[in-house]
């Protein structure tokens, strides 16, 4: 009960400011919602509460949403406006935002957040192995320490190993165990990889959760090489393997799609990357997961067969390839696929469809991007990428040697990162057509001196960041918005205003 009086008040209080700032004719600024947290870290399985208030009538609230970082997050609905409390109990730990995403009066979109912290179930994990690490093979008996911690009493644990077999995944029956113990598995003959979970349930059994504890182990009968060449090998997909030998060959063999990797990952060959010299996967694989190839400073050579839709994020990023053959198959490359790789030049093939923002930029030796005629989606004209229309611009080749380029009358848009580490350019002129300038569009183009802002344009998302030459901005008198936002933004000295 005090609690729910102190939640009452919270919003009455919240209430109170929301109308003084009202009165006052006070601009919110970036925190036109209030948060109020009942209490900032929670366990799992316990309520968590936040109360808030928009505090500006005038905004648009586009979306609520509510996750985690790493693990995505999903839209809230039933909000209700202007004020109220969103409860929720989560059974998995890490830090949970609850973001509200709004446009102000003056077309800007903005986001403010509230942060709970969810205390989870971690474990303590050691493979006992019959002999060197990961070195294991069938009729080989693979033994785990392990510990659990967890921040709530009366709990049930559940130990079992989970095996692949012939592409199936299934489960040892489990065992009733105690926050710690050891458990054993003897290798079978169909087994491919195994690992260990233990899943944890609440006193009453009405959820449960399964932590996974340690890496998938392979088992030894899959390795696609040698084993005198074997510096290591795994898993990299529910159905592909990995193997690397001591002259930096990365073999990858399977079926299906690859595992995504964050960038500073240690699983699969990612503590291997300096190593990596070459890079062949076998027909079979149908994507290349997230950062699965970043930062690799010493990769020569990569071959992609045909079967692959799907190049991940970042999968290229910041890694030294110089060349590359994409497949027919290709249909989209994600965000910052090839960011600051050292490609010199690229072929677009006739099914892709998707090419995220910065999926080809900042390049800085790439020259020259070509597109094949069938493709519906894109077009090249001078090596630079465009939409089909041959219009709007969808990525300058940062490589290139001109220093001026003018956008194709009738563009609308200046896209994503398009200009982004486009060091040798001076001058972009923009046709009177152009509406926006989006995020990182001019992102370190730190030669550029002069650009125009058409008449007509009323968004930008862009900051300049690395545009440390820019000396002259021409807008007309009649574009307010424009000369508006980059006075705010620091421009006043280098804007010239022309009738």
């Amino acid at each position: 009960m005090k609690k729910v009086f102190g939640l009452l008040i919270c919003l009455a209080l919240l209430l109170l400011c929301a109308v003084a700032a009202a009165d006052q004719g006070l601009d919110c600024g970036d925190e036109c919602v209030s948060f109020h947290i009942s209490d900032s870290s929670v366990n799992i399985g316990e309520e968590i509460e936040i109360a808030y208030q928009v505090n500006d009538p005038d905004v648009k609230i586009l979306e609520v949403r509510w996750g985690r970082n790493q693990y995505g997050y999903y839209t809230v609905s039933g909000i209700t406006l202007p004020s109220g409390v969103f409860k929720k109990t989560e059974w998995n730990g890490g830090t949970y935002y609850l973001e509200f995403h709004y446009e102000r009066t003056d077309g800007q979109i903005y986001q403010t957040k509230a942060e709970v912290a969810v205390n989870g179930i971690t474990a303590d994990i050691k493979y006992v192995w019959p002999g060197e690490p990961y070195d294991i093979g069938v009729g080989d008996t693979l033994s785990v320490e392990y510990s659990v911690h967890s921040p709530i009493e009366n709990i049930s644990i559940e130990t079992n190993w989970c095996i692949g077999t012939n592409g199936a995944t299934g489960t040892t029956d489990g065992h009733q165990d105690q926050l710690s113990g050891t458990a054993s598995i003897i290798l079978g003959e169909e087994y491919e990889w195994v690992f260990f979970q233990v899943c944890v349930s609440d006193e009453q059994k009405t959820r449960t959760y399964c932590l996974v504890c340690g890496d998938t182990v392979p088992v030894r009968k899959n390795v696609p090489m040698i084993e005198s060449e074997i510096v290591d090998s795994g898993y990299c997909g529910e159905k592909l393997t990995w193997a690397l030998n001591d002259k930096g060959l990365l073999m990858i063999d399977g079926t299906g799609d690859m595992s995504d990797f964050l960038y500073d990952d240690s699983k699969a060959w990612c503590k291997y990357r300096d190593s990596i010299k070459n890079v062949v996967i076998r027909e079979g694989a149908t994507s290349i997961g997230a950062f699965a190839f970043s930062s690799c400073f010493y990769l020569e050579s990569i071959e992609i067969p045909e079967g692959v839709t799907d190049i991940g994020e970042h999968a290229f990023f910041y890694c030294s390839l110089k060349s590359v053959s994409l497949p027919h198959s290709l249909v989209n490359i994600e965000t910052m696929a090839f960011n600051r790789s050292e490609l010199r030049s690229i072929w677009i093939p006739e099914n892709v469809a998707f090419i995220g923002a910065g999926g080809l930029s900042n390049c800085r030796q790439l020259s020259e991007i070509t597109v094949s005629e069938s493709n519906p989606y894109y077009s090249s004209a001078e090596g630079i990428l465009y939409t089909k229309d041959g219009i709007t611009p969808c990525q300058y080749p940062a490589g290139r040697e001109d220093t001026c380029y003018r956008v194709p009358d009738g563009a609308t848009q200046i896209k994503e990162c398009v200009f982004d580490g486009c060091s040798k350019l001076t001058e972009v002129y923009l046709p009177d057509s152009v509406l926006s300038i989006e995020n990182a569009a001019f992102y370190e183009c730190s030669n550029l001196v002069s650009i125009n802002i058409p008449s007509g344009l009323n968004s930008i998302n862009d900051d300049f960041y690395g545009c440390g030459k820019l000396s002259v901005i021409s807008i007309p008198a009649g574009n307010t918005y424009a000369i508006q936002w980059f006075r705010d933004h620091g421009f006043e000295k280098i804007l010239s205003i022309v009738d």
